[in-house]
């Protein structure tokens, strides 16, 4: 009647005859019916197919809009996420949902709380993305607290060892992860082969995992913009053609790792401090390239190139490395040649101190540049300022070392390959 659906009301029991077709007697039958038109449309609209159903301009809004995992949670865990600060919700049954549904890209809101991921983990798509709404990075971790109302935190599950299965070409962006107690792993596959290859991080921190960025094999072909890698045993680890651009790597065990074959790698404006033991390490790893920035206050050394691997550094400041190493000792330097490796310098400058904050430390580095181990390794430096030393500008060990160090200061000129060479200047 009048283009609606009725249905009797509570009040009114069954059967219920209608006393008319008309006006007059409608007055009496409303009484017992109500409308049920409003009530299915709730309900359809309320499906997951209603956004379907609503325009903006030509196109229904389930074209134009982003799936949330909210719409994928109960409402309360949706309630204790947006209202309950540092509350806990383990998530992975609406991550799994989504990604039944066919969602490739999913969003998470701002919230107060944390997600929990990894307890029974799901699998990323091949592409699939988790589009942050905004987080805040703490620049160093104290515990759980520091994660609390940084807007949009995963972290592993306990019992857990990783948080979802990768597989390549994802998108994180605006994310916190943490990893829980530094035994964990942010990219894990039980295909050992897999490189998560294409994988982007988009102004994401990372924390309290084994691994940062990377994993325990290789990882290929990854851009990091803007990121915080802060409290891992590992900050970054063996990625292969890779770039990592503005991302601040700090307080990890090491910051820095390439080894047997991490190759061809970039890292642009990266300031890289303040690591228990290396900044940067290479071993057996070539033409890995670090420009700008700041390499500060490793425990050890601050570029290290150890058996076959090869450093180019170019506009950096590196100061104040081997900070946790005797004076004097071959490890307190801020670049370091191990065996035959390589280090190419341009543009550098060198400084020397002890800790920022007033409680002393130990000033460091007693040596520009250590060489050590079995000899063969090169050194070319040009245009740089080499005067960041307490006791002198190279600690040489090995018996050999290829030289071409050239218009510095701080250092004589010594070139001892190729047709002109050149001793103490």
């Amino acid at each position: 009647y009048q283009n609606e659906f009725w249905r009797l009301n509570a009040a009114t029991n069954p059967p219920y005859t209608t006393t008319g077709i008309n006006s007059a007697s409608w007055a009496t039958d409303v009484t017992h019916l109500v409308s049920v038109g409003d009530a299915n449309l709730r309900q359809e609209l309320s499906s997951e197919t209603g956004a379907s159903m609503v325009h903006r301009n030509t196109s229904p809004l389930d074209r134009i809009i982003r799936a949330s995992l909210f719409e994928y949670l109960t409402e309360s865990d949706q309630q204790a996420l947006l209202t309950t600060s540092g509350a806990v919700v383990a998530a992975d049954y609406a991550l799994k949902d989504a990604i039944a549904a066919g969602v490739m890209v999913l969003d998470i809101p701002w919230n107060l709380g944390i997600i929990e991921l990894g307890s029974d983990p799901a699998t990323l798509p091949l592409g699939f993305s988790l589009i942050g709404w905004g987080c805040r990075r703490p620049y160093t971790i104290a515990g759980d607290s520091s994660f609390i109302n940084c807007g949009v935190v995963i972290r592993v599950a306990a019992g857990a060892s990783f948080p979802f299965y990768s597989t390549g070409r994802h998108v994180f962006r605006d994310i916190v992860f943490d990893g829980r107690d530094k035994t964990k792993y942010l990219f894990y596959s039980a295909d050992t082969s897999t490189q998560f290859n294409g994988t982007r991080l988009e102004g994401c921190g990372i924390y309290r995992f084994a691994v940062g960025v990377g994993w325990s094999r290789y990882m290929g072909t990854v851009k990091a913009f803007f990121c915080s890698i802060s409290g891992n045993a590992d900050g970054v680890r063996n990625l292969i053609d890779s770039m990592m651009i503005a991302c601040t790597i700090n307080a990890n065990d090491r910051g820095v790792a390439l080894t047997g074959g991490a190759n061809n790698n970039f890292f642009g404006g990266c300031r890289n401090e303040w690591n228990t033991g290396d900044n940067w390490y290479a071993f057996q790893s070539v033409e890995n390239q670090i420009s700008g920035e700041l390499c500060d206050r490793a425990g050890r050394g601050g570029v290290v190139a150890a058996g076959q691997s090869s450093w180019i550094v170019t506009g950096v400041n590196v100061r104040r490395c081997g900070a946790s190493q005797a004076v004097g000792g071959d490890y307190s330097a801020n670049f370091i040649i191990i065996d035959d490796g390589k280090i190419i310098l341009s543009g550098v400058r060198t400084g020397v101190g002890a800790n920022d904050s007033g409680d002393g430390g130990t000033t460091s580095p007693s040596f520009n540049i250590s060489v050590l181990g079995s000899g063969g390794g090169s050194l070319l430096v040009s245009g740089s300022d080499m005067s960041g030393f307490v006791t002198s500008a190279i600690n040489q060990k090995a018996t050999t070392l290829n030289k071409s160090i050239t218009g510095n200061l701080g250092m004589d000129d010594d070139v001892n390959v190729g047709m002109t060479q050149v001793v103490k200047g």
